[in-house]
């Protein structure tokens, strides 16, 4: 599955990717699919749980941090509808 949704971040520096059902998140190259819910404090920042099996097997979670400021508007507005289009809200 390809990534169809990109977000240019600052901080970190990089694109995250997701795909069009928003199952599947790419980070550094790696996919990478949710754990838990997108945690959102005070429209600030936004943390997104982040996990993935390793070549050995095991599981690697990973807490990506998302500044809101550090987006333009429209990749704000596009981040928020696909984490509420995950979450089911």
């Amino acid at each position: 599955m390809n990534p169809e949704i990109f977000f240019r971040l600052q901080r970190p520096k990089g694109t995250l990717s997701v795909s069009g059902c928003g199952r599947y998140w790419w980070w550094q190259q790696q996919r990478w699919q949710f754990f838990n819910k997108a945690l959102v404090v005070r429209s600030i920042v936004v943390l997104l749980p982040l996990t993935r099996q390793t070549e050995n097997g095991r599981e690697k979670r990973h807490w990506l941090w998302v500044w809101w400021f550090q987006l333009p508007l429209a990749q704000q507005l596009k981040l928020r509808r696909q984490l509420q289009q995950t979450s089911g809200a």
